[in-house]
């Protein structure tokens, strides 16, 4: 498996504090692939999509649970919103097209969220899978996400194993074909980036 990491800029993530990002994958070669949001080293939360199922799942205090929102290689977006401290909710919008599912629950174990993990597992075919996580956002409470820095997150699982965390300075964009992702990185027509 490989995996990035990135602690919250502010500590922990605050009761009503929105962490967001949009998660892309092909499904050839994954085995699975998704997110988790720790504290202390703890997880706290897990979303993920794992071969062979039709949807996306997540981790709660109640076990893993289907979300409901089907699998798709255009991407989702997805919101989490802790609404206490042992309580969450999750936004999951698919980029193609379908309305958002808000689903709620209690967290898996405790403590203050700081960490976001993003990982790639690759399953036994050997062929090469992709993952990209983009537009991680966690803004502070009052401030437009537009205006938060921007964290893009490219992880690659090839021949060899390889992952990139590329920050870009508050302020800056990019436009045009592969905006967003890593000065190198190479954008399909879709805008999906390939370490090179």
């Amino acid at each position: 498996m490989i995996s990035a990491l990135r602690y919250l800029a502010n500590g922990s993530l605050e009761i009503g504090q929105t962490l967001s990002l949009e998660l892309d994958h092909g499904f050839d070669g994954v085995g699975f692939v998704g997110f988790d949001l720790l504290a202390g080293g703890s997880i706290r939360f897990d979303f993920r999509w794992s071969s062979g199922d039709d949807t996306y799942s997540y981790l709660t205090a109640q076990g893993t649970l289907d979300s409901g929102v089907a699998a798709t290689d255009e991407g989702v977006r997805v919101e989490f919103t802790p609404t206490g401290a042992d309580s969450f909710s999750l936004d999951v919008t698919p980029l193609d097209g379908r309305p958002t599912t808000t689903l709620t629950g209690e967290l898996f174990q405790s403590g203050g969220i700081d960490l976001l993990r993003v990982f790639l597992q690759a399953d036994a075919t050997g062929v090469r899978a992709d993952a990209f996580a983009n537009r991680i956002a966690v803004p502070e409470p009052g401030v437009d996400a537009a205006r938060t820095a921007a964290l893009v997150l490219v992880l690659v699982l090839a021949l060899g194993f390889r992952a990139s965390a590329t920050r870009f300075p508050r302020g800056r964009s990019r436009s045009g074909p592969g905006a967003g992702f890593p000065p190198g990185s190479r954008a399909s027509p879709r805008g999906a980036a390939r370490a090179g």
